[in-house]
């Protein structure tokens, strides 16, 4: 399909799916009851919701703005933390 334009109608639906992926940050932060806009939420400080926020993967950076980096390493540093003993690791009741 073409615009009128000439553009790939395909084209501009990716680019609108690609706006809305970062509009919601890292949907893998999402569950639990945490959603991006209870977390995100920038009118509760620059870092939006501080509730929301571990000492291991989650953080305004890795799930607001979507640029967590690479879960393997992630979960490979995680798993050393929790061998030696750092209890921050653990989640929060």
């Amino acid at each position: 399909l073409m615009t009128s334009i000439g553009t790939p109608l395909f084209c501009l639906l990716g680019l609108l799916h690609a706006q809305q992926t970062v509009s919601q940050g890292n949907t893998a932060c999402w569950q639990g009851g945490y959603t991006f806009e209870f977390c995100c939420d920038q009118r509760l400080g620059p870092d939006g919701n501080p509730d929301c926020w571990d000492a291991a993967f989650h953080s305004y950076k890795s799930c607001c703005l979507g640029t967590g980096g690479d879960a393997e390493a992630d979960y490979a540093a995680l798993i050393h933390q929790g061998d030696q003993g750092d209890v921050s690791v653990l989640p929060r009741l």
